[in-house]
């Protein structure tokens, strides 16, 4: 698997190049063997030995246990422009938070709880007039920031994490789960930015 990570700067060009996959890979008689015939642009990282599935660069001794806890702390969720998330996500839910009772957190004391106002982007699978249980997602030891705390009786836009990785398909039974800079206030600027990020967002839908 290779991951490539791109500037909200990045011009359209070179994202093009970056995200331009040969999928015929997938219906020649020989299927591709290396990464980067399935993505050209992989060629010039040589992630890959010619004739071998091991990296070309060692991999480095792992760090001891004590170093996690100095991890630098992510940058503040504010540095990234709304409609760059609004390009890259694949849901994204207008939702109206309600109160919760102390037997909702028994269990789980950052859950909420929300109904679903209206899917902005793609459809979702949680369906306007739904209650869906909320709850911060995949981010270790490094809690929301304050301003992504979901307040009970407000209207927020939440980017639902999505089955991207096919690995935990989402149903409008699943909760939603959201990242770490997955919530914002609802209101006409922001809907405003998310408009230019619909905008951006890649059609292609292999």
């Amino acid at each position: 698997m290779v991951v490539a990570y791109y500037s909200t700067h990045t011009p359209p060009a070179e994202i093009e190049r970056l995200t331009s996959y040969n999928f015929s890979c997938f219906t020649q008689l020989i299927a591709c063997a290396h990464i980067e015939d399935l993505l050209p642009a992989s060629k010039e990282w040589h992630l890959y030995d010619e004739y071998q599935s091991s990296p070309t660069v060692p991999i480095p001794p792992p760090r001891p246990e004590s170093s996690y806890a100095k991890m630098p702390i992510p940058p503040p969720c504010s540095n990234i422009p709304v409609w760059a998330h609004a390009r890259d996500v694949r849901y994204t839910l207008a939702v109206e938070v309600l109160p919760t009772t102390a037997d909702d957190q028994k269990y789980d004391p950052g859950m909420a709880k929300v109904r679903v106002v209206t899917s902005l982007k793609e459809p979702a699978p949680w369906l306007p007039g739904a209650i869906v249980r909320t709850y911060h997602y995949g981010n270790g030891s490094i809690p929301p920031e304050k301003d992504g705390e979901l307040v009970s009786g407000k209207r927020f836009i939440v980017f639902p994490v999505g089955n991207d990785e096919r690995h935990d398909i989402v149903t409008k039974d699943s909760p939603i789960k959201l990242e770490r800079c997955g919530v914002l206030e609802d209101t006409p600027e922001i809907r405003r930015e998310l408009e230019k990020g619909f905008a951006q967002n890649d059609t292609l839908k292999p």
